[in-house]
């Protein structure tokens, strides 16, 4: 996987439901294709985006200490993906969560697709999440909600229903 990962000439999208930095010696292996996915993160001719759950922002904000591009990190309520778009053209799906533990001691299975109409898939899925559903790990909501007088109402003018987690994205 971390060939198949640094191998990436163009693009990277990943959607897990946390990536978790680790200083410790024996996630050196993992600790490192972290670091190398940092350095990309700030290369002008290579597309990377990270998707995490919303638990994520205390990880995402130390990602950003380790060298991260704050600009290539969100957070989406309600995931619990673990896959990776590559170059458009491949698509990792896998049980594998992204940490030390994760990525070089649990058991996990994964499978590499190369077809291009299912990575257009998966790209277009995570794009969209990208887009519509993911928000800025670092910036603080200024949209104000208001809270309908019963489940039944219809919402005011030019507002639409939605969950108090998908609002929040916890």
């Amino acid at each position: 996987t971390r060939e198949w990962i640094r191998g990436a000439q163009q693009s990277l999208y990943l959607q897990y439901s946390y990536v978790t930095y680790s200083r410790a010696a024996k996630d050196a292996d993992f600790r490192a294709l972290l670091d190398d996915l940092g350095e990309l993160s700030w290369r002008d001719d290579f597309d990377l985006r990270i998707i995490m759950g919303s638990t994520g922002r205390d990880r995402a904000r130390v990602l950003a200490q380790e060298g991260f591009n704050e600009k290539v990190l969100r957070v989406q309520s309600n995931i619990h993906n673990k896959g990776i778009v590559r170059d458009g053209t491949q698509v990792l799906v896998s049980s594998q969560n992204w940490s030390g533990d994760g990525f070089l001691r649990n058991r996990d299975a994964g499978l590499i697709i190369e077809d291009a109409e299912v990575a257009d898939y998966f790209q277009r899925i995570f794009l969209q999440d990208w887009e519509r559903r993911a928000r800025d790990p670092f910036a603080s909501s200024d949209v104000t909600a208001v809270i309908a007088p019963a489940a039944d109402a219809a919402p005011p003018p030019g507002m639409v229903r939605i969950s108090w987690s998908d609002f929040f994205g916890e």
